[in-house]
């Protein structure tokens, strides 16, 4: 009909938000996460096989260049330590840093973590499609392309085309053909 939405003014134009602004709100939130001040205390207090996982992976996400990990271990084994130290440290540094789960329970154990399924875009039927339906100019793509870890808990549990669509979607948008779009990736879970 020719008009713009705008042109009704529903919304003061004081209070719509620009499309900038829209999009870094959900960064802007990522990145101010709480942190326990008990989390900040928990690299120290690692033992030293989850301190060399803990190294490695802060080394990685210090480099230009991405790379990917499993942490396998028996459950009970206090893998979430580990995760809830790599989260602390990165968010205590203002660095965005994912953490997803496979289950809406293991979810609810480390914080600010969704399901992968939310996060991503993942569909739960992969007959119709296997992509990811997440836009390359939402919010949520660039809060991704920006993180500097993507932590995927009980990663063993999930199917290996959940896995395949993540690769894809991050090799999408980051416009690299590296493993995982050259982001740095902990996969964790227990194969037993």
């Amino acid at each position: 009909m020719g008009k713009s939405i705008a042109d009704f003014h529903f919304v003061s134009d004081e209070l719509s938000p620009g499309y900038t602004e829209r999009l870094t709100k959900e960064i802007e939130s990522k990145r101010n996460l709480v942190v326990p001040p008990d989390d900040l205390l928990l690299p120290q207090m690692l033992n030293s096989n989850q301190k060399l996982a803990y190294d490695l992976i802060i080394k990685a996400c210090s480099s230009l260049e991405g790379q990917a990990f499993f942490v396998d271990d028996f459950g009970g084994t206090d893998k979430t330590f580990l995760y809830r130290a790599l989260l602390a440290t990165l968010r205590s540094q203002n660095h965005v840093a994912l953490a997803v789960a496979t289950f809406g329970i293991a979810a609810s154990i480390l914080p600010g973590v969704r399901t992968a399924h939310s996060r991503f875009k993942i569909p739960l039927d992969f007959s119709k499609t296997k992509s990811c339906q997440l836009s390359k100019q939402s919010s949520a793509a660039k809060l991704i392309s920006e993180s500097k870890l993507i932590l995927w808990d009980e990663a063993s549990m999930a199917k290996r085309d959940t896995i395949e669509a993540f690769d894809k979607l991050l090799k999408d948008l980051m416009d690299s053909d590296l493993p995982f779009g050259g982001k740095v990736i902990v996969f964790c879970g227990d194969f037993r």
